[in-house]
């Protein structure tokens, strides 16, 4: 069996790839380097909408910390997997 695999480069992301390894089965990963966990909100935004973004993605970085906190560094891949990187 070959998967492929599509995601950003997220803790979350990093996690599920690190249990497709555990498989071992031949991989594909497609990585899309992504923002920080938490992105600048855009300067447009009204200011109730702007403070809405801020809890979403300071709550986010703080579960992620919580339930991934091992995958906020970069993952070694195993000899079955291959990641390609995209900017």
């Amino acid at each position: 069996m070959n998967i492929t695999l599509i995601t950003g480069d997220h803790p979350r992301h990093k996690y599920l790839v690190n249990k497709l390894m555990s498989l071992k089965v031949n991989s594909v990963w497609i990585v899309e380097m992504r923002e920080n966990l938490i992105p600048k909100p855009d300067k447009r935004l009204k200011p109730n909408l702007k403070r809405l973004f801020k809890l979403h993605f300071n709550k986010r970085e703080k579960v992620e910390k919580k339930f991934f906190p091992n995958f906020f560094k970069n993952i070694s891949l195993n000899k079955k997997t291959q990641a390609i990187i995209c900017a």
